[in-house]
């Protein structure tokens, strides 16, 4: 081969669309010296057969080694044997170019390690050469169409592999270290602090922090987690985890639960956009499209990168309460900070929208939704011909007359400032009450409701001693889990808390379809904003039905924005 036919740019051969079966190319890194540079072949196939080498190769068939893939010619009928790659990309301006039929193709540094890795070690101790399909490699990146269709099918392109490989990165000696814990690890073995400082660089950041990620763990039948030579099984983590190596195997453990939900009763859609929405992508729409293939709820909103981020997020969530028939994704609404991309703001989703991208607010246990059974009620709350208003139906009971701040975290969030107490904290967020008669009640056991009647007393609100909230209080011991909350009492002298930012005025409406009263505040077009969910004792059974059943309130119907 001459210098000019090597220094050529690869050109991709268009996929064919034009049978049922999704067309995907297949990639083979060819036997060479240590230092050489990097050959593969690339091969076009569907995953129901197998057709020939690309047509813009240089070498013969015999050249390529399909010899030694018999099963894969003409008359193939089943699914190729490959393996497919999970990795990260790593820094898109630092590449390496190899060689693909002969021509060149630059590829990111962490994945020509990998190549460079596997050829120089694997290749030459086993007696076959597995294809590949890499998604850097086997998708045409430069075409905008191919794209989108590929990353359509890509959960089944991870499903239909024989192994998935993890590569984790170059070896090095934390690497080692790690990997041997885990070799002879079990939910009762004590590391020692070397091999914990060594799992916790080897199993957090990197392949561990990705979004796309998940997916490919998950439909995989079988998986290797390689880093550099060394190589380990996903099933050394069977044994199960106690309290010191769940927060040593974290990630492990959150990827183990989802493969294990998914498998047993598929994935619920809060859970796992709370859980892996806030992992590393370059655009925050794959937040919606790297999880649909494990979230049935989500199947139905397909890849659009024409979309911007608001749309896409208003079509899953309109998605969710479609599927899942109640309202309880709208208890994942609030939000500690700004959208991580800044897109939100330039145009906000609804109220009634969650933001994947940020982390919420505080705890809010899971409530099993209030009259949820009636699918035509939940279709009609997606009635309504904009798209982004909902059509809630369901009990005005009550307004708040008074209300705290929300307890905020920024008063032990600034890095540079260190921690307040829990009388600090709780000082910030009953301002009116003294220092010292918060002190009192706070050590050394918390007695929230003498603070709050308190707090009241010195708002102008008389009342008998505070019934306790105990949907809540009684479930909590550290404040932290308050994060978030603001304390309210109501026009008819009931108390409770917010999780938002509630005002004065606002509306407490209990609708069908959710777990907790939703508090609503008034916009100046008729309809209303979401601010939080609300826990009052008096309406957390559906009470507010039952009163709607004998006369004493009324049901109505609201816009919600």
């Amino acid at each position: 081969m001459d210098l000019e036919t090597r220094n050529e740019r690869y050109v991709y051969e268009a996929l064919s669309y034009e049978t049922h079966h999704h067309p995907i190319r297949l990639l083979k890194v060819l036997q060479g010296e240590k230092g050489s540079r990097i050959c593969c072949e690339l091969f076009h196939t569907h995953l129901t057969t197998f057709e020939k080498p690309s047509e813009d190769s240089d070498s013969d068939s015999d050249s390529l080694g399909l010899a030694a893939f018999g099963e894969y010619n003409d008359d193939f009928e089943g699914d190729p044997r490959y393996t497919a790659l999970s990795y990260v990309w790593g820094d898109h301006t630092d590449t390496v170019a190899i060689q693909v039929c002969g021509k060149e193709l630059s590829v990111t540094r962490n994945l020509f390690k990998f190549l460079e890795c596997h050829r120089d070690t694997f290749l030459r101790n086993r007696s076959t050469e597995p294809l590949f399909w890499i998604d850097a490699i086997c998708i045409d990146q430069s075409n905008i169409g191919e794209r989108s269709r590929q990353v359509e099918f890509m959960a089944e392109v991870y499903k239909k592999a024989q192994n998935v490989l993890i590569w984790l990165g170059e070896e090095n000696e934390d690497t080692s270290i790690a990997f041997e814990t885990a070799r002879k690890w079990n939910k009762d073995y004590q590391v020692t602090e070397k091999e914990r400082q060594a799992c916790c660089k080897t199993f957090k950041g990197g392949w561990w922090d990705r979004l796309w990620v998940v997916q490919e763990a998950v439909h995989a039948r079988s998986l290797l987690m390689r880093c550099g030579t060394l190589e380990l099984s996903w099933e050394f983590f069977h044994g199960g985890f106690n309290f010191s190596t769940l927060v040593l195997f974290l990630n492990v453990a959150m990827m183990f639960a989802c493969r294990k939900n998914f498998r047993e009763n598929g994935t619920q859609a809060t859970w796992v956009l709370k859980s892996f929405g806030r992992r590393k992508c370059y655009d925050p729409r794959d937040i919606i499209f790297a999880t649909r293939s494990i979230v049935p709820a989500l199947v139905s909103v397909v890849p659009d990168y024409s979309l911007c981020t608001a749309d896409v997020f208003i079509s899953a969530t309109r998605a969710i309460i479609s599927h899942e028939k109640n309202l309880v994704v709208l208890c994942t609404t609030s939000r500690k900070m700004p959208s991580r991309w800044g897109l939100l703001e330039a145009r906000p989703t609804p109220s009634w929208v969650p933001d994947w991208t940020v982390e919420d607010y505080g705890f809010l246990a899971y409530r099993p939704p209030l009259e949820s059974k009636d699918d035509d009620r939940i279709d009609d709350v997606l009635s309504h011909e904009d798209p982004s208003i909902l059509l809630l139906k369901g009990v005005a009971v009550d307004q708040i007359f008074c209300t705290t701040a929300p307890l905020r975290s920024v008063y032990w969030e600034e890095r540079s400032a260190p921690e307040l107490g829990v009388i600090e904290q709780l000082q910030n967020w009953f301002p009116e009450c003294d220092k010292k008669f918060v002190a009192h009640n706070t050590r050394p056991n918390l007695n929230l409701n003498n603070i709050i009647n308190n707090w009241l007393q010195r708002r102008g609100k008389t009342t008998p001693a505070f019934r306790t909230i105990k949907s809540l209080v009684d479930e909590i011991a550290p404040v932290w889990f308050l994060e978030g909350y603001s304390f309210i009492t109501t026009q008819n002298g009931r108390h409770g808390f917010v999780l938002g930012e509630a005002k004065d005025g606002d509306l407490v409406f209990v609708t069908y379809g959710s777990g907790y009263p939703l508090v609503l505040r008034h916009t100046d077009d008729s309809s209303y904003r979401l601010i939080g969910c609300a826990i009052i004792d008096e309406f957390m059974d559906g009470e507010a039905f039952e009163m709607v059943k004998v006369g004493t309130l009324d049901e109505q119907t609201i816009l919600l924005r």
